[in-house]
């Protein structure tokens, strides 16, 4: 009897044990909040409001059975909290640990390393944050859509700020950025930013501050070399910039729609992207025959933007003119309407221009003459494309790059080549009739002019 007694002890035993072991692992109910012990077995998350459902404010212990709380977990925070206050502990929030809650003020512990994807995003409550000096990312949509967020200073040691941040903020008017941190992709796209510095040492994603209607204020700090894509499009209240001699990249649509009417464009650019300065109130310098060129002092003419007019039949270009603009002949959109230059058919492009841009005469569709000087070196994509009268054009031995499909649509074309062998710079489908496809325009090698 003692031998049966002293086995069903044991049984119960174990079976405590691993009751007890099991419980260990999942997340535990206190009166308040629901937490879950960390991977590290040495710390706790916060992963549920537990009893403070429906409390207005709330404080996140720093401990919990004598662990520190290290972490607010995902979707953890709920309920009617307007106010939380949390832990000296806290190194993470982790993704949508506050989406979408009733919070108006939150203070960032500096022990706080990690602002989660979309952690605060739809609290359109949210009115301040405080961020603490610890912290280094910022992940992406973070803050998106808090409609009532006004200020945000960020601290030195951030070092990231994620892919729309702080995107659609339709009241935040000041921000402070670290001057080494890499800003994500529309990251302030759609706030009520009035004032932006673009650093040197600040890496910009595409369209960073698009869409921001009362930014009027743009300066770019000597020493920046590139102006990235898309980031002041649709900003209607730019009215003037001046790049800075040493930026040699402007990206595509990188001033798209926006309020510009004066621009000085530096003679160190070597690369415009499409687009990029397609303003409808832009004021341009002129030439003898109308055409018109931005540029700087010393230079008015170093970029074509387009002909007189849309209805113009011959152009040259040449002077000064380093560069021709993406589509300056092909199409442009304005008024909501594309527009083309169809009556277009001859070209003269003289000596000093270095770069023909992308799609710089797509679709001139009566083309017929086209003389390419000397100092031509780049040949964008689709630079002639659907040129579809155009029967011959010369391209001199100085071009050096000759990018896909420059000649797409170009059904008559033959292309006579100083070159005895297509360069090395040249791209494999520069001659292509088509995306994709194994035609080609014919080309004459170590052609000789007469």
């Amino acid at each position: 009897m003692k031998k049966l007694v002293l086995i069903l002890f044991a049984a119960a035993l174990i079976i405590c044990l691993v009751a007890c072991d099991s419980a260990s692992n999942q997340p535990e109910e206190t009166r308040d909040f629901e937490y879950a012990l960390n991977e590290d077995g040495v710390s706790y998350s916060v992963i549920g409001m537990g009893d403070y459902d429906n409390d207005e404010e709330i404080t996140i212990p720093n401990e919990y059975n004598g662990l520190p709380v290290t972490k607010i977990g995902k979707k953890a925070i709920r309920g009617n909290a307007v106010s939380v206050i949390l832990p000296e502990s806290l190194e993470i929030i982790d993704e949508r640990a506050f989406y979408g809650s009733y919070v108006e003020g939150i203070k960032i512990p500096d022990s706080c390393r990690i602002i989660g994807k979309e952690a605060f995003m739809k609290c359109y409550s949210l009115k301040t944050v405080d961020l603490g000096n610890g912290l280094t990312t910022i992940e992406d949509s973070a803050f998106a859509s808090c409609e009532e967020l006004t200020t945000i200073d960020i601290p030195n040691s951030v070092n990231l700020i994620g892919i729309k941040a702080f995107f659609g903020c339709s009241k935040l008017s000041n921000v402070s950025i670290p001057d080494d941190a890499t800003v994500g992709n529309y990251a302030f796209s759609g706030t009520a930013i009035n004032s932006v510095n673009i650093m040197k040492n600040t890496t910009y994603g595409v369209g960073v501050f698009s869409n921001c209607d009362q930014l009027t204020n743009v300066s770019i700090e000597e020493g920046v070399d590139k102006i990235s894509d898309r980031i002041f499009e649709m900003c209607d209240a730019i009215d003037n910039i001046v790049v800075p001699d040493g930026v040699t990249h402007v990206g595509e649509y990188a001033f798209k729609d926006s309020g510009l009417r004066s621009v000085i464009i530096p003679n160190s650019i070597t690369y415009i992207g499409q687009g990029a300065f397609t303003c409808l109130h832009l004021n341009y310098n002129k030439d003898q025959d109308g055409n018109r060129y931005l540029g700087n002092s010393e230079n008015p003419y170093f970029l074509f933007m387009m002909p007189r007019s849309f209805d113009v039949e011959s152009v040259t270009i040449g002077g000064s003119c380093k560069y021709i603009y993406p589509e300056a002949c092909g199409y442009w959109y304005l008024n909501q309407e594309v527009t083309y230059f169809t009556k277009l058919t001859s070209v003269s492009i003289l000596n000093d221009v270095t770069y023909i841009g992308e799609g710089a005469f797509s679709g001139c569709e009566n083309l017929k003459n086209v003389t390419i000087s000397d100092s031509v070196t780049n040949i964008e994509n689709r630079a002639f494309e659907n040129c579809s009268i155009l029967q011959s054009i010369e391209i001199p031995q100085s071009v050096s790059i000759i990018s896909g499909s420059a000649f797409r649509g170009c059904n008559w074309l033959t292309i006579y080549c100083e070159s005895d062998t297509q360069p090395s710079g040249w791209d494999l489908d520069w001659n292509k009739l088509e995306w994709g496809g194994d035609s080609c325009v014919p080309v004459v090698w170590g052609y000789t002019a007469e």
